[in-house]
């Protein structure tokens, strides 16, 4: 799963790599019908949907929510060559606004109350066509935010403060520097492997695997190697 660049090869070269976009769930369409808030599309669980704004209209999806858990929408059109600037917004079973990230493609809520809310999608600008395409997803998988520091040392354990929705264990808690009581703050001691790996061409040094970063001091007489780590929960 991830975001690939394709590009086509002909007798006159190679086009511009556009990105598309492999998942690791249940996809979905979007047909077009869903622009009244009466008519919303079922989005499950995890799943993702594949659609793109009409001008001046707003797409809606609905969700099933517990009251009191934490979730986590995604909205993907920039990062795959998309002239989409998303707004997102959560309306209860009340119809009333809870949530609202008005640019960005990312927003995190927590559901008050038990029942069916409602999803909007659309551009800042009102604007639509399909070049104005998204990937929506909505999840309660934990999200990790950031990590502080953010570099590692291979092989030496350090402690770092990660902060993130939904973490697992008993050691996270609310914290107040968001100003937001769904942030949560944990401490963990991360050691990472020097599983780096390097190869040559015309003398100088290059990362072979993804995750793999290299650094040479001018006029290179070494060489500085370190992995970037990837943090699962």
């Amino acid at each position: 799963p991830g975001i690939y660049e394709t590009c086509t090869q002909g007798y006159f070269g190679a086009s511009n790599p556009r990105a598309f976009v492999v998942g690791s769930g249940q996809e979905l369409k979007e047909e077009g019908t869903n622009h009244h808030s009466g008519k919303p599309l079922d989005l499950p669980m995890g799943a993702t949907v594949n659609g793109w704004v009409d001008e001046r209209a707003v797409d809606h999806y609905a969700v099933k929510v517990e009251q009191g858990k934490s979730y986590t929408i995604e909205c993907l059109a920039a990062g795959i060559d998309s002239k989409l600037d998303a707004s997102l917004v959560v309306l209860n079973t009340e119809s009333q606004e809870v949530a609202r990230a008005r640019r960005g493609g990312i927003l995190h809520f927590q559901a008050r109350h038990t029942g069916r809310y409602v999803i909007q999608v659309h551009d800042f600008q009102f604007r639509g066509g399909p070049h104005f395409f998204y990937r929506l997803r909505f999840h309660d998988h934990p999200w990790i935010e950031s990590v502080v520091p953010p570099a590692f040392l291979p092989e030496e354990p350090t402690q770092h403060t990660v902060y993130g929705y939904r973490l697992p264990g008993d050691q996270h808690r609310n914290d107040t520097i968001r100003r937001s009581k769904e942030i949560q703050r944990m401490e963990w001691e991360i050691r990472i492997p020097d599983t780096h790996s390097e190869t040559h061409s015309m003398g100088l040094p290059y990362p072979k695997q993804p995750g793999d970063v290299t650094s040479r001091t001018s006029p290179g007489n070494w060489t500085v190697r370190a992995a970037i780590p990837t943090l699962s929960i």
